[in-house]
């Protein structure tokens, strides 16, 4: 059976989350997690290309933080305490990961 976040072209879903970053619908380290994945299906090691080097390092700073559907194994008190984590961090790299997501745009117009 194919997994579903895999149906839709590496590229396509890098433009949404993307998008998704620049309209704060999803945040910072959420959204590098998910970024760094759709670039390494589309285009191998992300770190190779400078446009996704920011989000190389946000998931370096955030690998340790529970995101995504893992979120739901963890504690509620546990996810409190984490989630101003991530704020912070979300907080401290928003610019540049919003200025990075739409050179992602810019590039994926190509």
């Amino acid at each position: 059976m194919m997994n579903p976040e895999h149906t839709k072209s590496p590229t396509v879903e890098l433009a949404s989350v993307a998008q998704q970053l620049i309209d704060g619908k999803i945040g910072v380290s959420y959204a590098s997690r998910l970024i760094l994945g759709h670039a390494s299906r589309a285009y191998g090691d992300p770190w190779k290309n400078e446009i996704f080097r920011i989000f190389v390092v946000i998931e370096s700073d955030t690998d340790h933080l529970p995101l995504g559907s893992v979120r739901s194994k963890w504690d509620s008190e546990a996810l409190k305490k984490k989630d101003e984590e991530i704020a912070g961090i979300d907080d401290f790299y928003r610019a540049e990961a919003i200025k990075a997501a739409k050179t992602i745009l810019e590039f994926l117009k190509k």
